[in-house]
């Protein structure tokens, strides 16, 4: 079986697991992302990806992190990485952080983050909840070897970098910029 792909980017499922003494250890887990055009796969991409990032995840849970910071843009593949997450760290609290990118925080996005909020279930509790709806952000306690207050911001730092790499995708299949 050959498995080629032009790009596959799990743009850093940035695996930091940061072992702090005093308040515990982490897992960092940033954005998921994979291009599913690709003429020279034979296999359904989606699923490999899933396999890969199930058995990443299953790893990662071996160095007992106190929780999860998952920093992501929300995209159309999120439901499925929330899903995998849910099932891998069923007992452990997950923070998501999301970003404003394309939504600032006001009253008119607010149904955006409602809607996504519904993906994290027991995740955020009513007041982190509420917070989340109306702005992006939230702050939750945390019972690890310390009491630890987490405050969760929007990731828009990540936006730049999204349209970035899409741009250079364009580039590379020759949508892009030519030069004479």
């Amino acid at each position: 079986m050959r498995i080629l792909l032009t790009i596959l980017v799990l743009y850093s499922i940035l695996w930091t697991c940061t072992s702090l003494q005093e308040t515990g250890s982490f897992l960092h887990i940033t954005d998921v992302f994979w291009i599913k055009q690709n003429d020279s796969c034979t296999k359904n991409v989606d699923e490999f990806v899933k396999h890969y990032l199930n058995r990443l995840l299953q790893k990662s849970k071996e160095y007992h992190p106190s929780f999860v910071m998952w920093s992501c843009a929300g995209g159309r593949r999120s439901p499925m990485v929330i899903k995998l997450m849910k099932e891998v760290f069923k007992d452990m609290m997950i923070l998501p952080a999301l970003p404003p990118v394309k939504l600032p925080a006001s009253k008119k996005n607010s149904a955006y983050y409602r809607n996504i909020s519904n993906y994290f279930g027991n995740w955020l509790d009513n007041e982190a909840r509420k917070t989340f709806w109306k702005t992006g952000y939230y702050t939750r306690f945390l019972k690890t070897p310390r009491d630890l207050q987490v405050i969760v911001l929007n990731t828009a730092f990540f936006a730049a970098f999204m349209y970035l790499a899409n741009w250079m995708i364009q580039l590379v299949n020759g949508h892009g910029l030519f030069w004479n």
